[in-house]
């Protein structure tokens, strides 16, 4: 007897249908091909190439697309100069591997102030432009549901904190983790 559909058998088809996902291939793609699918810029993210995402605005920066791609390269660190479009390679990687390899990632702050800031304007700015991601991140932060620390998506989240009080993360296990504007921050961090 062939199974009805019905209110009945949703559950299983759902189940299922989530561990049928476990076998579909991940997405390879790289960082800077992430950018030019999914990536549209707006005025409030630069003040050059409104419109869709074009790595190559910078194209001294291909080296570091390429560095953060690479399984060899495990840390990536940069000693560099004020807008120079840093902060979209960074963002650029972030939403692919929130899309593409979705994990437990941690960004660190020098000052709740820097993180707040960060929050409320780059990253919500940048999710706000990305299609993809806006339909995956739960950012509560537009229903006061979340703090604007923590956001989760499938298969990983992204926590934010400062650098001088990470005991919330302490014994946890994260293996992607930023630091921003680490020189704002204490010496003895």
């Amino acid at each position: 007897m062939e199974a009805e559909r019905n209110y009945a058998n949703i559950s299983e088809r759902n189940f299922i249908g989530q561990l049928l996902q476990v076998f579909r291939p991940p997405i390879r793609i790289s960082t800077m091909d992430w950018g030019r699918t999914y990536r549209t810029m707006t005025a409030k993210e630069t003040t050059i190439g409104v419109g869709k995402f074009d790595p190559l605005v910078n194209p001294y920066m291909e080296y570091v697309y390429e560095c953060l791609d690479s399984p060899y390269i495990p840390i990536v660190t940069a000693q560099k100069s004020a807008r120079i479009g840093w902060t979209e390679v960074i963002q650029t990687y972030r939403g692919k591997k929130i899309h593409t390899q979705p994990t437990t990632m941690l960004l660190g702050f020098p000052t709740a102030g820097t993180m707040r800031t960060f929050a409320k304007g780059k990253w919500k700015d940048f999710l706000d432009n990305v299609y993809i991601l806006k339909k995956i991140v739960d950012a509560g932060v537009a229903n006061n549901r979340k703090s604007y620390s923590d956001y989760t998506f499938p298969g990983g989240e992204l926590r934010l904190r400062t650098l001088g009080s990470i005991g919330s993360v302490k014994s946890d296990n994260i293996p992607y983790i930023e630091i921003e504007e680490p020189d704002d921050a204490k010496d003895d961090i």
